[in-house]
């Protein structure tokens, strides 16, 4: 690997996760100790009760050996998983409304690593579905990234040359929105060895085109300091993708975390930087208005946010430790964020509406995923290392 320093081999790898192992390595200064009386300059308040809310358990998706993926697309949803078990199990994905049985989409790969792809992000607007399917392989035993467009009945594999997605600067891809003008994919690039930094491949048709030096996103390297930048996760707003993760900052021989919220504005991109009282992270969001909601982590603890234009509020949220390993995902259901953070062998709901947080009842295990619309329906891994699907009751 390319690499000028110490540090910035770690920050290569920052694009998949931040490890504070990692980041405490490049310098010897204690990190901030956890605030107790505010998470991202918001009072914490007194736990409220937890609302119980009734979840019914879909049906099992036949012919499905693993679930990764739920989404939503129009009145249905999309399910995606593997077909079978093993490095060679083809993709699977499924349609259905969650009453009545699923229905297998028409998959059409046309490569290698596509007949063996696992579907782990899927984006539709009701008409348009755009899924990513990923494989580890070759002699360096890297993810094998792979595209697929097409409709709620039928999606087609779009062979794209190898370093679109791979090659020696490929980092990372972590999520996928659809948008007004197509689909975006956010990850993370290396750009000619240089320090990994936030990059988006726009969808052109069946091609994408990479932007890995965008205005706003790029890491920023200099004699002073350095600002770099890492992916999490995208959504649109109102047609317009955003994009949420955070930026390491490195001077004087100190690192810090400061949670991202990236916006489109003109050519390039507009950081809007997330308070917080230590290390943040931004690790989920969704806009179920013109204001987005945004989860994440203040000091190893839950923060949430409401976003709207250049204004930041932080919203006071109860106390629950957010750790590197534990899943965080929002989904927009009517008005509200439903916000899930996994502990353990199970995982805490919020429901955030505005500034008002309530937390509710979460379906049985770790919930992976989630897809909002009328109602919420949560992708949920068990102990036994089985998945199942539950729809929150609308109301």
């Amino acid at each position: 690997m390319r690499t000028r320093s110490r540090c910035r081999r770690v920050m290569l790898a920052v694009g998949l996760a931040v490890a504070t192992a990692a980041l405490a390595a490049c310098t010897s200064a204690p990190r901030p100790a956890p605030t107790s009386g505010s998470v991202g300059g918001a009072a914490l308040p007194q736990t409220p009760p937890t609302t119980q809310v009734r979840w019914t358990r879909l049906p099992a998706v036949p012919g499905a050996a693993a679930l990764t993926w739920v989404a939503s697309a129009g009145d249905q949803l999309l399910v995606s998983g593997t077909r079978g078990r093993g490095d060679a199990a083809p993709p699977g994905l499924w349609r259905g409304d969650g009453r009545h049985p699923w229905q297998p989409v028409d998959l059409a790969p046309v490569t290698y690593y596509g007949r063996r792809a696992v579907l782990f992000r899927v984006a539709s607007d009701g008409r348009r579905v755009v899924a990513l399917g990923r494989r580890i392989g070759g002699a360096h035993g890297n993810a094998r990234i792979t595209s697929w467009t097409g409709t709620p009945d039928a999606l087609r594999e779009s062979e794209q040359p190898f370093e679109v997605f791979g090659g020696p600067d490929a980092i990372a891809v972590t999520d996928l929105a659809m948008t007004d003008d197509g689909a975006l994919v956010l990850g993370a690039w290396a750009h000619r060895g240089d320090p990994s930094g936030v990059a988006v491949w726009r969808q052109q048709g069946d091609t994408w085109q990479r932007f890995d030096q965008a205005a706003g996103l790029r890491s920023e390297v200099t004699d002073v300091g350095s600002e770099l930048t890492t992916p999490a996760a995208a959504t649109s707003r109102g047609g317009e993708p955003v994009l949420v993760g955070w930026t390491v900052h490195l001077a004087g021989g100190e690192v810090g975390l400061r949670a991202s919220f990236w916006q489109p504005v003109g050519s390039g991109w507009q950081e809007v930087p997330l308070p917080a009282g230590g290390d943040a992270q931004a690790r989920a969001v969704a806009c179920p208005t013109d204001a987005c909601t945004v989860a994440g982590s203040v000091a190893g603890r839950l923060a949430v946010w409401r976003v709207a234009g250049a204004d930041v509020t932080a919203v006071a949220v109860p106390v629950v430790a957010v750790g590197d390993r534990e899943a965080v995902v929002a989904a927009a259901v009517g008005d509200a964020v439903w916000v899930s953070v996994t502990e353990g062998r199970a995982s805490h709901l919020l429901v955030v509406e505005g500034l008002s947080v309530h937390p509710v009842s979460a379906p049985p295990g770790q919930v992976v995923a989630m897809a909002g619309g009328d109602a919420a329906t949560a992708l949920a891994r068990e102990p036994d290392g089985t998945s199942s699907l539950w729809r929150a009751a609308a109301g």
